[in-house]
Formats: C-alpha cells, sequence, structure tokens
C-alpha cells in the first residue's frame, strides 16, 4: 500500500476505518438527527426501546404506549416512525404461525445508540431467525411484565425503564475466556447471556431457558457460570472472568427463567445441592418463571415506590402532544396562507384544522389546573 494510501486510512478501536467512511458515518448520524427531531416524544421512546427489545410485535407495541386493545394509536405511530426511516419490517414464522415484527433499521439503531449513551456499532448482529425470535421474545414478555406492570400510561413506563439499563446479547455482553484443561492445556470457553441488566448496585445475568433445552443442557450451562466466576484456571492473572470483563461493585445475580413450574424447581434443587459441592463460585442466583421472576425483578429493580406521580405536566404534555404538534403545524400554514394572500389582495383564509382549537383551549385548562397552589399538595 502506498503512502498516499495509508495516508487515507485512520485506525479506530481495533479495526482500520478509512476517512471517507467515517465521513458517511457522519452524514448518516446527521441526518438521523435532523429526522429525530419530528418523532413525537412517544416515537422516541419506541425507538429507544425497540433498540433494547430488538423485535416487536403490534400487540407489544400497544403493550408499551398502555394503549387498550384494538386500538389503531400504536400502529399509527409505528407506521409514521417507519416512514421516517427509523423502523423497518420483518415477517417470520414462529411455531407455525405467521407474525409482522417491528424492527430498527440502521438510522434507527444511531439514533436510539445517541439517546441511550450506547456505542453505536453499524455492523451490529441482527439478523435473526425464526427460532432465536421465538426465544427472544419470551425474553420480551419478562420486560414487558417488569415496566408495565400496575402503570397507568407510557410516560409512567418509560419513568419505569429508565430506573435500570437493559442490555440484549448482542451488545458486547460476552464473557470469552482461556483455561487450563485437565491436562493443562489451554481451552477457550464462552458465555453470552441472553440479556444483562443493571442497576447502580448489581448486575443481573439472564438466561431464558425454553422447553427445547434438556435438562442435561442445563447443567453444563450452570457448569460455565461456575467458571466464570472461578479465578482458579483463568488466564487471567488470578482474577476470574467476570471480574475481568466487570471489575465493578455491582453484586452479579444468575437468573434462569422457564416455562413451567416444575422445570424450575427441579433445577432449583439440582443448583442447591451443586452448591454444597466443590467448586461452585456463583455468588447468587434465582430460578423461576416468568410469572414468578417478573415481580421479582421488578422489586429488585424499581422498588416498591410508584415510577411517577398520579398527574404532572409532563403528562398532560404528553396526552396532547400529537394535537399541539398538529396545530402549530396548521398554524404555521395558516400563517403563510395569510402572508401571500394579503400580499395578493385575496379574501382571508380559514385554518385547516378548526377542531384543533377547542383541543388547545382544553390543553390550556389542564395547565392552569396544575400550576394552581392546590393542584401540588
Amino acid at each position: 500500500m502506498s503512502e498516499e494510501e495509508k495516508g487515507s486510512e485512520e485506525v479506530e478501536g481495533e479495526k482500520c476505518v478509512s476517512i471517507e467512511e467515517r465521513e458517511e458515518r457522519k452524514k448518516k448520524k446527521g441526518k438521523a438527527r435532523r429526522r429525530g427531531s419530528r418523532l413525537p416524544e412517544r416515537g422516541r421512546f419506541l425507538v429507544q426501546e425497540l433498540y433494547k427489545l430488538r423485535r416487536l410485535t403490534a400487540e407489544q407495541v400497544g403493550e408499551l404506549l398502555r394503549c387498550p386493545g384494538g386500538s389503531w394509536a400504536p400502529i399509527r405511530l409505528a407506521r409514521r416512525i417507519e416512514r421516517l426511516g427509523f423502523f423497518g419490517r420483518q415477517t417470520t414464522y414462529v411455531r407455525a404461525r405467521a407474525i409482522d415484527l417491528f424492527r430498527l433499521t440502521d438510522m434507527g439503531r444511531q439514533q436510539a445508540a445517541s439517546a441511550l449513551g450506547r456505542d453505536y456499532a453499524p455492523s451490529i448482529h441482527d439478523d435473526l431467525d425464526a427460532e432465536f425470535i421465538d426465544h427472544l421474545m419470551m425474553g420480551t414478555e419478562l420486560y414487558l411484565r417488569i415496566v408495565t406492570e400496575g402503570c397507568g400510561d407510557w410516560i409512567d413506563v418509560r419513568n419505569r425503564a429508565s430506573m435500570f439499563a437493559w442490555f440484549s446479547s448482542n451488545e458486547h455482553t460476552q464473557f470469552s475466556w482461556e483455561e487450563y484443561g485437565a491436562e493443562r492445556q489451554r481451552v477457550s470457553r464462552k458465555v453470552i447471556p441472553d440479556i444483562t441488566i443493571e442497576t447502580e448496585t448489581a448486575r443481573y445475568l439472564v438466561e431464558i431457558e425454553r422447553s427445547t433445552k434438556t435438562q442435561r443442557g442445563v447443567e453444563r450451562k450452570v457448569e460455565k457460570y461456575t467458571k466464570l466466576f472461578s479465578p482458579l484456571r483463568a488466564l487471567g492473572g488470578g482474577v476470574s472472568p467476570y471480574v475481568e470483563k466487570y471489575p465493578d461493585a455491582r453484586k452479579p445475580v444468575l437468573v434462569l427463567v422457564f416455562e413451567s413450574e416444575d422445570r424450575a424447581a427441579e433445577v432449583a434443587r439440582r443448583i442447591e445441592k451443586r452448591s454444597t459441592q466443590r467448586f461452585f463460585n456463583i455468588p447468587a442466583w434465582r430460578c423461576g418463571t416468568l410469572a414468578s421472576i417478573a415481580p421479582w425483578l421488578r422489586q429488585e429493580l424499581c422498588g416498591a415506590t410508584p415510577a411517577v406521580k398520579t398527574d404532572d405536566v409532563g403528562r398532560v404534555l404528553a396526552r396532547y402532544e400529537d394535537v399541539v404538534l398538529r396545530f402549530i403545524g396548521e398554524t404555521t400554514g395558516v400563517l403563510r396562507d395569510l402572508r401571500t394572500a394579503e400580499q395578493r389582495g385575496e379574501r382571508l383564509v380559514a385554518p385547516k384544522d378548526p377542531d384543533s382549537l377547542p383541543k388547545i383551549a382544553e390543553l390550556v385548562g389542564e395547565l392552569r389546573r396544575l400550576r394552581r397552589p392546590e393542584a401540588s399538595r
């Protein structure tokens, strides 16, 4: 390679990125920022949630927005986000049934990563087959039970979701290390949690166990986690692979989620027995089904306090957001038409959306009510 060609490339992280590619990324980022400004607040919230969950059905979008069953509002919003270029579609067959899924485009991932404060990776693996999507939907159900249960509207959901960080398996959460085998040979190991959840004090490594996995397969996975927390055979300078990756003070907890109570109880019994034997290094663990794990995790992550106050200015503004945005757009258009008509000496034009006026008056009344002293008591 000539010196001129070498000068057209820069090193970014561990790989070489050309200046042209970097400029292209900047253009995409600017485009995503401009289009993101056209998203309503609920739309930005949905883009961020889809980044964490990777796939959502229309029904799950409705659950996140706390819309009643059969409502077209979440579908209309999702289609609007799709037209702006942040959402894509995927149709797949899960258990012999076709399901339509929303997924993020590259622009959507960039917008969400920026909002969530995460590293944007254009080449992030996001091509999922039907078998993995079936597995993924169980994790999504766990998330929805944690963040939506008992919430009045989507602002409650958003505030509860902001109490913890949720990472999917493609967000650099895997553990890779080498250790000594039985004959002192080097052996490569890898553990990839299905979900990693972080709070200020704890880190939960969640494994979703479908009924298709054998009991022996679950036991092998538990043994891998035992080695993950062991510094004895790892080639990491006397620290465990877990500590090597996460040298912080967050308490690690292994969480195994099953479809049936019987299977969860049997695995719990076997882990309890294994914990009395040598070289069991898992600091804390819990087994259960969605029905038992979701409320326990909700308490662990969010506590017993309600997500938000019963009413506030932000909720009122969010409730009327679409009306306000449409009214502002219509008002701008009307003023432009008025100016044009005046210049031409024509008659004045009427507002295109007169129905917005009483709704705006209702919004003003709500905000005035909230500003009264008795409203804050």
